[in-house]
C-alpha cells in the first residue's frame, strides 16, 4: 500500500519534470499543486515548484516587455503616419 503511494507520487513528479522541461510551465504547477496537496513534505516537488513558478514569473516579465514593445512601435508607424497626412 505505502509502495503505490510512493509509486503515484514518483509518477506526478516526473510527469512534472517533463512538462516542466517541455516548457508546459502553468501545467507543470497544476500537477505539482495538486501532487503536494496529498505529499505536503515531498521536497523535491517544493524545490521544482519553486522553479516552475519563478519560470511563470519570468515568462509573463518577458511577455510585458514584448507588449510594451509591440505597443511603442505601433505609437510610432501611428504618428508617423498621422505627420504625414499634415
Amino acid at each position: 500500500m505505502a509502495g503505490d503511494r510512493a509509486d503515484k507520487r514518483d509518477l506526478a513528479y516526473l510527469k512534472a519534470v517533463g512538462l516542466f522541461r517541455r516548457g508546459q510551465h502553468v501545467e507543470a504547477r497544476r500537477v505539482l499543486k495538486s501532487l503536494l496537496e496529498e505529499h505536503p513534505e515531498f521536497r523535491q516537488g517544493s524545490n521544482l515548484l519553486e522553479l516552475v513558478e519563478k519560470e511563470i514569473v519570468k515568462d509573463g516579465l518577458i511577455g510585458a516587455s514584448v507588449a510594451a514593445a509591440v505597443l511603442g512601435v505601433v505609437a510610432v508607424v501611428a504618428g508617423a503616419a498621422m505627420s504625414s497626412k499634415r
